[in-house]
């Protein structure tokens, strides 16, 4: 429970106006953007008076208060000030997702046109170089190069208990579904994250690509920099995803102390260790790691092998959050480096799992089960529910307290997260986990980096298994690799593998911050568009 001298602390520290701090000009900073190959500096106060103007233009198009405006919110300057100009206009932002890797355009703007329609978003707003070919029937899309009237307006943003954002879902084991979000929440998760990094605007700077889309970084990174006073320079994950490095580079560039990516990106990091020239190391005092199952050997070797460039064992911040608790809930502590546990599961299997840290704030913690079980969470950033979904905000949402379908533990405090439910695979009797097979067929030669899912789909009264692969560059002829992948499935794990469907590089279904999306995996697999494999060692 909450002690009574933490809830008058809280009462003092909550007292801040999220909107009047966003727009306070006092307050200094900048923030660096990447447009068309070159880095631009944009000032805090440039950026509010963006937004103010970008506000008067939504209300000339008949945008009021409590109106849901669709965006698809870009790593651009333009949709920066566009997002908040949307709050000071009175609206409810609907941040609709990015288009998600191997996606084709017209099946991103049919997502696009439904999702605007569910969510009853007359206006959407899109980067100018997007705006010809995302046109969507009965929909009013706009550039936001276009939001600039000649004189602010009075703004008149949500109330504290009021809609302000609506954040869906990265779409990883389900289709996305959005989280709405009120003005309180949103401020109570920018107060305990801050206070968690202990960020200081007079000491640091932040660095970062992540897609504004999601919320990483959003909140994370572009929310959390602004509503602190803390200069940044935000790149694109598209600059990331083509040149890994650039990504180091961004911190050295501006002598970044805070950072945040999935796990993955430091895996990337490594592989382009030898590309990167830096004058000297970064100074990085927190690497803020979420957004999937951290593993203890990535962060063993990327502490090994990029400490010479500032990426140190003790700047890893591993944290775990999600969309319906705005982001954060728990992380671990700045400064000390990596917790991890050796697991004993119920089969008996022993494997080291990475510490997430402590609940932030005032956020409770609950694990459904007498050692291992699902985490529940309370806190003062849970969303309200799912947007116009009363049945599925009825599963999650349960007297204040949220079932995120992750399964973990405590140990000494600390949280630390096993993997999602979906991702459970049932071989028998026991239990496995489908990153675990994963993790090792993406050990052999002639397998991408990140290449592969296992899925299992129903066929009959049995599950079928099958491994969707994406080859490195080669011969074309992966018969052998599939053997090779079919017979460490099983003699690693018993997993008989019935299918590999073989893919071209970039379709496995991801997110845009590179979680494998497994509901379109599902889809791959069953759509026999793809050529497909059937081992012949199954025993």
């Amino acid at each position: 429970m909450v002690s009574p001298k933490l809830a008058l602390i809280r009462q003092y520290f909550f007292a801040m106006d999220l909107w009047a701090t966003l727009t306070d000009r006092s307050i200094s900073g900048e923030l660096v953007v990447w447009k068309e190959g070159s880095p631009v500096k944009r000032p805090r106060a440039a950026l509010i008076d963006d937004a103010e103007r970008a506000a008067a233009a939504l209300r000339h198009v008949g945008v009021c208060p409590g109106e849901r405006v669709a965006c698809v919110l870009t790593n651009s300057a333009e949709a920066c000030a566009g997002a908040v100009g949307v709050w000071l206009a009175g609206g409810v932002l609907i941040s609709l997702p990015v288009p998600a890797r191997a996606t084709r355009l017209d099946e991103y703007r049919a997502q696009i046109g439904s999702l605007c329609r569910a969510a009853g978003s007359r206006v959407l707003l899109v980067e100018d170089r997007f705006a010809s070919w995302l046109e969507v029937e009965g929909i009013d899309v706009r550039p936001y190069e276009t939001l600039t009237a000649d004189r602010a307006a009075e703004p008149s943003p949500p109330g504290p208990d009021a809609p302000a954002f609506v954040q869906f879902s990265s779409g990883s084991t389900s289709a996305p579904r959005g989280c709405v979000l009120t003005t309180r929440a949103i401020t109570a998760q920018l107060e305990m994250l801050g206070a968690a990094l202990r960020l200081d605007p007079e000491r640091d700077r932040g660095a970062m690509w992540l897609p504004l889309s999601h919320d990483m970084g959003f909140f994370g990174g572009l929310m959390l920099l602004w509503a602190h006073g803390v200069s940044g320079l935000l790149s694109a994950p598209e600059r990331f995803l083509a040149a890994p490095e650039t990504w180091l580079a961004d911190c050295a560039e501006i002598d970044a102390t805070i950072t945040a990516a999935p796990a993955f990106a430091l895996d990337l990091a490594v592989r382009r260790r030898d590309r990167l020239r830096l004058a000297r190391p970064v100074p990085l005092r927190a690497c803020l790691l979420g957004g999937e199952l951290i593993l203890p050997e990535v962060l063993e070797r990327a502490a090994r092998e990029l400490a010479p460039v500032g990426v140190a064992a003790a700047t890893l911040v591993p944290a775990y959050g999600l969309a319906e608790a705005t982001l954060a809930v728990t992380i671990s502590e700045p400064g000390r480096g990596p917790r991890i546990d050796r697991h004993a599961g119920d089969d008996g299997d022993e494997r080291d799992v990475v510490s997430v840290g402590s609940p932030i704030g005032e956020v409770e913690v609950r694990i459904d089960g007498e050692a291992d079980g699902e985490i529940c969470v309370r806190s003062p950033s849970l969303a309200s529910g799912y947007l116009d979904d009363p049945a599925a905000t009825a599963r999650s949402f349960r007297d204040g307290e949220l079932r995120t379908g992750d399964l973990g533990y405590r140990r000494d405090g600390e949280l630390y997260v096993l993997g999602r439910a979906d991702d459970v695979l049932k071989i028998g009797a026991r239990k496995l986990w489908a990153t675990e097979v994963e993790r090792s067929v993406e050990g052999l030669a002639g397998v991408r980096p990140g290449g592969t899912a296992l899925i299992a789909l129903p066929d009959g009264d049995r599950m079928k298994h099958v491994v969707l692969l994406e080859p490195a560059a080669g011969d074309g002829n992966v018969d052998p690799l599939a053997r090779e992948i079919a017979r460490r499935a099983l003699t690693e794990f018993g997993v008989r593998l019935d299918e590999i469907v073989v893919l071209e590089p970039g379709e496995l279904p991801k997110t845009p911050s590179g979680k494998i999306q497994r509901h379109r995996c599902a889809t791959v697999a069953r759509n026999g568009d793809h050529p497909r494999i059937r081992p012949a060692a199954r025993s």
